[in-house]
């Protein structure tokens, strides 16, 4: 196991418009400091553990990737426990790309820089073993030839149910579609669901409970097109649809789960592609949009709403700031806001490390927040931050 180096601080934050307010952070770092080797750039929190992927890691290979897990410490550190590879690792296979983290299983796909017609990405299952060890356990592989281009852009996991996303072509009219896998009594996983969609259906998903959701973003940029999909699973297992929201017009829509209540970001939306972000809730038998998120400053080509999480009173946005009189922006920050009801959200804080990578992968659980930073001309890292 290659040694990790973790570096805990405290991060003072500005409280824009009211006071300096402080906030603990953990920086997380790979002993590896190649740079592009995109450490973070997929992240998931699962409570006292973290798993972090690392797709641009030359593991065996240029860009072969690798997938980190952290676990908490007594005294609040996290330590990595385990580097994760494939065993059938290979060059330019991006493993790492996405993550998804529950309990004590992980999974983990990759994507090649150039899609094959007849050879799928792998999409791997770890299993943290009795003596602590994390071990591979399983390759998941889509039931159709017609869905190899795109497997494993996305991925999620809620305890024995895993699920694929497979984006479809409008070019080609090929269908987009989700893959669901379950174990089974003897420990195997099967494929036991496929839910299809035309358009770009699954290029995102994300789990919350028995809640699923799926993106189709526009086939081009400004067609009204793009589509959010909803499913909810019943008391039998079975993946029903629970509504959508259409009309987006960008091309790069991001999504995050809590409850009954979904936020989307739209990164290309508004004047001068300045971003959006967007609370639905659950009203009767439709989505309503019940609160708008805004930055106190906005920047046009801003991105704002690149990445997003939420969790209870808090969400977080992904966004690009400060451009100094540049054609182009420089530093990219996360925007926090906190709810007044159920209908006012505040921006608190923006968290700004001044990098141009920072918030490329976000995940929050309460008030604690697992920031990615991930990009081309230096090696990644991930943040642990703790809001108040």
């Amino acid at each position: 196991m290659r040694p990790v180096y973790l570096l805990r601080f405290t991060l003072v934050l500005t409280l824009l418009a009211i006071s300096p307010v402080q906030a603990q952070i953990q920086r997380i770092a790979s002993a590896d400091t190649t740079a592009g080797n995109h450490f973070g750039a997929a992240v998931a929190y699962d409570g006292e553990r973290l798993l972090l992927g690392a797709s641009g890691e030359a593991s065996c290979g240029e860009n072969a990737g690798a997938a980190y897990i952290y676990e908490r410490r007594a005294d609040g550190r996290y330590t990595n426990a385990a580097r994760l590879v494939a065993s059938e690792c290979a060059a330019e296979r991006f493993f790492g790309h996405a993550v998804a983290l529950s309990g004590d299983l992980a999974l983990i796909a990759a994507s090649r820089a150039f899609h094959g017609d007849t050879t799928p990405n792998p999409v791997l299952l770890f299993e943290r073993q009795a003596d602590g060890r994390w071990a591979e356990t399983a390759q998941l592989l889509p039931g159709s030839p017609d869905a190899i281009i795109g497997f494993g852009v996305a991925v999620a996991l809620d305890g024995e149910q895993a699920l694929v996303g497979a984006e479809g072509d409008p070019e080609s009219g090929r269908p987009g579609s989700v893959f669901v896998y379950e174990r089974d009594g003897q420990g195997t996983w099967r494929q036991t669901a496929r839910i299809g969609a035309p358009g770009r259906f699954g290029a995102g998903l994300v789990l919350e409970g028995n809640q699923l959701a799926v993106t189709a973003p526009p086939a081009r940029e400004g067609r009204p097109d793009g589509a959010v999909f909803v499913y909810e699973r019943d008391a039998a297992g079975t993946w029903q649809a629970k509504g959508r929201i259409d009309g987006f017009r960008d091309v790069r829509l991001a999504v995050a789960f809590d409850g009954d209540r979904m936020l989307v970001g739209r990164a290309n939306a508004g004047p001068r592609q300045r971003g959006a972000a967007e609370i639905y809730a659950w009203q009767g038998e439709r989505w309503v949009r019940t609160a708008t998120l805004e930055p106190l400053t906005a920047y046009d080509f801003g991105a704002f709403g690149t990445a997003v999480a939420l969790s209870g009173d808090r969400a977080l946005v992904a966004g690009y700031t400060e451009q100094l009189s540049l054609p182009y922006n420089i530093d990219r920050v996360v925007y926090v806001f906190g709810s007044e009801g159920t209908s006012t959200w505040r921006q608190r804080t923006v968290i700004d490390i001044g990098s141009t990578a920072f918030g490329v992968a976000l995940d929050l659980d309460g008030r604690t927040a697992l920031i990615g930073e991930a990009g081309d001309e230096e090696p990644g890292a991930a943040y642990i931050v703790r809001l108040f």
